[in-house]
């Protein structure tokens, strides 16, 4: 067992339960954050009409959330025999494919979101006040679908080893990067509805490539 993971064989489990729900709960709630913390200082810098149009928003990005977090528990079941019965190769070939997954997955969500965007905008009777920017701030949103899903599904990973500390401390390294990046990159750029959109791509990137790589560390010492 590595470093953080939680046995649920051994020990008081009620305990141990608190332990790892603890940290997951709190994971998704900066997850859902990210559009929250774009709302609030763009309201800040901008006014009510560019915070509205991140609020357009809102529900697609519920909606993605809520779609990857539910592919994760299936990937995490898969992670969770494969590492019960300490199959390193199946543990491997979950991590390879896992990865193309989410890069097919992401990529093909974005670039449907990308031309269909004003349609889903239309559907949601967004006002046409503020149609302009709402298309600009979920089109690039969009690009953060692919990290998005990475993060996920490898956090299913890493918690179905037992591991839920892991994905929260990253989610969190990257929440915070989203907020610095907004207040940064808005008195930077001269669209300010674009650079909080960018932020939170970045930042998703961030906790993207933390968690893989967490992942394929613990895989090849378990391989080892």
């Amino acid at each position: 067992m590595n470093k953080g993971e939680i046995s649920f064989v051994q020990g008081v489990l009620g305990k141990k339960i608190l332990k790892f729900v603890f940290p997951l709960i709190i994971a998704y709630l900066i997850q859902q954050a990210y559009n929250s913390a774009d709302l609030i200082i763009v309201g800040h810098y901008m006014g009510t009409k560019a915070s509205s149009a991140i609020g357009a928003s809102s529900m697609v990005i519920t909606l993605a959330i809520g779609l990857f977090g539910g592919l994760s528990m299936g990937v995490g079941m898969l992670y969770a025999r494969a590492y019960g019965a300490n199959d390193s190769k199946r543990k491997k070939d979950i991590y390879r494919h896992t990865n193309i997954l989410c890069i097919v997955m992401g990529l093909g969500i974005t670039a449907l979101g990308y031309i269909f965007a004003p349609n889903i905008l239309i559907l949601m009777q967004t006002p046409g006040d503020i149609f302009e920017l709402a298309t600009t701030y979920l089109r690039i949103y969009l690009i953060s679908l692919t990290f998005m899903a990475i993060f996920n599904m490898f956090s299913g990973m890493s918690r179905a080893s037992g591991n839920s500390k892991i994905p929260m401390i990253y989610q969190g390294i990257s929440g915070g990067l989203n907020v610095v990046l907004d207040l940064v990159l808005i008195n930077i750029m001269d669209n300010g509805i674009q650079a909080v959109a960018w932020a939170t791509v970045i930042s998703q990137g961030l906790s993207a490539f933390l968690i893989m790589m967490y992942m394929r560390k613990n895989i090849k010492m378990e391989t080892v």
